[in-house]
């Protein structure tokens, strides 16, 4: 195997690699995400007070900007909404939930993807408009501070590193994983994934 930036010492892909030389390249062709250039903005203001990850840059000057997940060798069907960081503040769920229901500013699409380790074949990827997933899935009080979630969300998990974590299911075997009673392409949200739009084609190959 010929190592890039984007692998570990070890061999396997890091989040930022697989993202920039596997997903996004698998989903431009596929024609789910815009064309143009994937720029990383993770680290900056916008990643650090906004949730934006990346920013793809069309070729007629359009910017659309991108929060993305990758987690590896098994498609658990889900989107995961960070509830809680590990020093306990609040995380994406809070700011996006309020920057889409105030006017502020958010990521455009919000993608997850599962990529196995160290091959790096895409299992699927999932895209949405953020705006549409989080005024689905969360309801805010009228007091914007308790909200209710859809039944396609799970109660917020703990991850290994301390963080609180809500899985929401996109497809039925996200809703085995999740232990939900429904799913977001159950309730119409407008949930693209790669495996339905490549089925049969050389990308799998």
């Amino acid at each position: 195997m010929t190592l890039t930036l984007g692998h570990t010492k070890a061999g396997n892909w890091k989040p930022e690699g697989a993202m920039e030389q596997i997903v996004f390249p698998a989903l431009m062709a596929a024609g789910i995400v815009p064309r143009g250039q994937l720029i990383p903005a993770e680290g900056t203001t916008q990643d650090k007070r906004v949730g934006i990850d990346w920013i793809i840059s069309a070729h007629d000057g359009t910017q659309h900007t991108i929060a993305a997940r990758v987690q590896w060798d098994t498609d658990y069907g889900t989107f995961t909404m960070r509830y809680r960081t590990e020093k306990g503040q609040m995380s994406e769920l809070t700011k996006r939930t309020r920057s889409v229901a105030n006017g502020g500013a958010y990521p455009t699409l919000t993608i997850q993807a599962y990529v196995t380790q160290p091959e790096g074949v895409i299992l699927n990827a999932y895209v949405v408009g953020t705006a549409e997933l989080y005024r689905h899935v969360v309801q805010l009080a009228d007091d914007d501070d308790i909200f209710r979630l859809c039944s396609c969300a799970s109660r917020p998990r703990w991850a290994p590193g301390g963080a609180q974590y809500i899985p929401v299911a996109i497809t039925e075997e996200g809703r085995k994983h999740a232990g939900t009673k429904a799913t977001l392409i159950g309730h119409g949200v407008g949930v693209r994934h790669l495996r339905s739009a490549t089925e049969g084609r050389s990308i799998w190959a």
